[in-house]
């Protein structure tokens, strides 16, 4: 039993601590790209309507234009609508898998299921979660200083829901 229920916390914890660090890397994401997305159209609608800065302060008008271009070449390397679409569904599937594995741990803390059941259930939500996940085998994100912030961000709600005091 002790060896299924730390299968279940490592699974639960894991599912966690990804959902986090997904939600946060596509808020990361999503804020870089509306950015550029400013910044270019401030550029452009700047290049259309103030004309006598090229007149007045032409290496501003420079250094606007490069910055642009270099922004516009970036664009290349920000995600794409499909890529966020995928992530944000990486995203939810490992919201159900926390939370599935969140329902398992409380069956365990409750006493509801026994042993065989406990493993049976466990079993049967690897299987589905392994066949479910091969969907996003092409995705891998590594950002250590991001999963150092979510590693804090983990510990508190980890703590906050199943250690209350």
């Amino acid at each position: 039993m002790d060896k299924i229920k730390q299968r279940i916390w490592q699974a639960l914890t894991n599912a966690k601590f990804k959902s986090l660090f997904m939600a946060r890397y596509i808020a990361k994401q999503k804020s870089k790209e509306r950015n550029i997305e400013w910044f270019l159209a401030i550029a452009s609608s700047g290049s259309v309507a103030a004309w006598w800065i090229f007149d007045v302060l032409p290496l501003l008008w420079a250094l606007i234009v490069v910055v642009g271009q270099i922004f516009t070449l970036s664009k290349k390397y920000i995600l794409t609508p499909y890529a966020f679409e995928k992530l944000q569904a990486l995203q939810t599937f490992l919201d159900t898998k926390y939370h599935e594995y969140d329902l398992l741990w409380l069956d365990l803390s409750l006493g509801r299921l026994t042993s065989d059941e406990l493993c049976d259930k466990y079993l049967e939500l690897e299987e589905r979660f392994f066949e479910e996940s091969k969907e996003f085998v092409d995705i891998n994100i590594q950002n250590n200083e991001l999963a150092l912030e979510v590693d804090t961000v983990w510990q508190k709600f980890l703590k906050r829901k199943y250690n209350p005091t």
